[in-house]
């Protein structure tokens, strides 16, 4: 008796409706949300980075082979440089949770620049990888023809752009996602 009550209950609800201001305050939340497990994410990133760099130098000064040092300043170079595009990414995801006025613009833009972040991180490593190895060709000449030296470039950019991609860019692809799906669940009640 108490289910057909519960049922009957159940069926005769009514759905809560939201003024605009009150909508555009939910998914703000959300979307200020998204930014901010992003940013921790990013966090998370930067520092298995640093603790991977810091190992490769101490692994490489305790076998102190012939060319410990070159490496360990590249590494320490890699380091730095991934310290200082956490800071460009952080300054962006603060840009990316500031609110306009206007959610579904908010969300928009930060799927837009979430887009470029994305690229940025399949070119940026590809270059620096690239630059590394130019470095170390210029510097240490090896005995390799020049077409031997371009399928070396070759498989190191297309390697790092693999690793890159699966890495760092699936966590972007990830929060573009997820605001994919806050646009899309506004734009639903929007209709309504």
């Amino acid at each position: 008796m108490e289910l057909e009550q519960i049922k009957e209950q159940w069926q005769v609800r009514h759905t809560p409706s939201y003024s605009k201001d009150e909508l555009d305050s939910i998914f703000h939340i959300r979307h200020t949300n998204v930014a901010l497990s992003f940013r921790s994410l990013l966090k998370a990133d930067l520092i298995i980075a640093e603790l991977l760099a810091l190992g490769f130098i101490i692994t490489l000064q305790i076998l102190d082979l012939r060319m410990s040092n070159f490496w360990s300043l590249i590494m320490t170079f890699v380091g730095v440089q991934h310290f200082i595009i956490y800071l460009l990414q952080d300054g962006l995801i603060r840009r990316i949770a500031r609110f306009n006025g206007n959610v579904l613009q908010s969300i928009e833009l930060s799927i837009k620049n979430l887009g470029i972040l994305q690229w940025c991180y399949r070119v940026i490593p590809v270059l620096l990888g690239s630059i590394l190895y130019l470095v170390y060709v210029s510097g240490f000449n090896p005995s390799f023809t020049s077409l031997e030296l371009m399928l070396i470039w070759a498989a190191i950019a297309l390697f790092i752009l693999i690793v890159s991609e699966i890495l760092s860019s699936v966590l972007i692809k990830t929060q573009i996602n997820r605001l994919k799906s806050v646009k899309s669940s506004l734009l639903d009640i929007s209709e309504e």
